[in-house]
């Protein structure tokens, strides 16, 4: 009971820690202000409104999608061993699997992607997300192997697609001031890894709760 106790008290002053440093200022103080928005007090305010109108979709997108892979990610395992009834061998296949598949797809979707639109493929992971957790859910061997390329492909997607389409829309927006949107997006891809670790640790609780009470599907659910 004090170990469980000692480790909330942990985690939450991780999480505490963790949101205090999403406020900061970035630390990088190279990038200089643009003249237009030094002079231009109401361009100003213009443009710092656009800039956390994209700040927050991007954000709110981007947490959203990495609760869905923390929820399911450390269960992995146990349902590929206690479902599955796979040997550690053939564990060992399936994340080569997985693996293999993200190498493969990775520069494929992202040069499609700036071809037909970075947006559409993002609903395209969505869409992925969700064909590949019917998979498990039937409990089947082989459609685990093909979860598993599912999950390759929807890994190459959310580690180009997201970041890809801010930083165009970010030089789309802000063309009038490239180094403000230099700055912008420093300062939102660090708020962005400090928010993954939070929702990290938030998920994995509620869902290690969950998964107490009502067995190995309910986290993939």
């Amino acid at each position: 009971i004090i170990i469980g106790i000692a480790t909330i008290l942990l985690i939450i002053q991780l999480i505490i820690m963790l949101l205090k440093e999403l406020r900061r200022d970035p630390s990088d103080l190279n990038v200089s202000m643009d003249k237009t928005l030094a002079q231009d007090q109401n361009y100003s305010m213009t443009l710092e409104t656009r800039k956390n109108s994209l700040k927050s979709r991007y954000l709110i997108a981007f947490v959203l999608t990495r609760s869905a892979m923390w929820a399911k990610a450390p269960y992995l395992y146990t349902l590929f061993m206690t479902v599955h009834k796979f040997t550690m061998a053939e564990i060992g296949i399936l994340y080569l699997v997985d693996v293999v598949a993200a190498l493969i797809f990775g520069p494929i979707t992202g040069q499609l992607a700036d071809i037909y639109g970075r947006k559409m493929f993002c609903h395209f992971y969505n869409i992925s997300i969700i064909i590949n957790l019917l998979l498990r859910m039937q409990g089947s061997p082989a459609l685990a192997y093909l979860a598993q390329i599912v999950k390759g492909f929807e890994d190459g997607l959310s580690y180009t697609t997201f970041e890809a389409w801010v930083v165009y829309e970010s030089e789309k927006e802000f063309k009038e001031c490239k180094k403000e949107a230099e700055r912008f997006r420093k300062r939102l891809f660090k708020n962005s890894n400090i928010l993954d670790a939070v929702v990290g640790i938030l998920t994995s609780g509620i869902c290690a709760i969950i998964y107490s009470f009502l067995g190995i599907y309910a986290p993939f659910w």
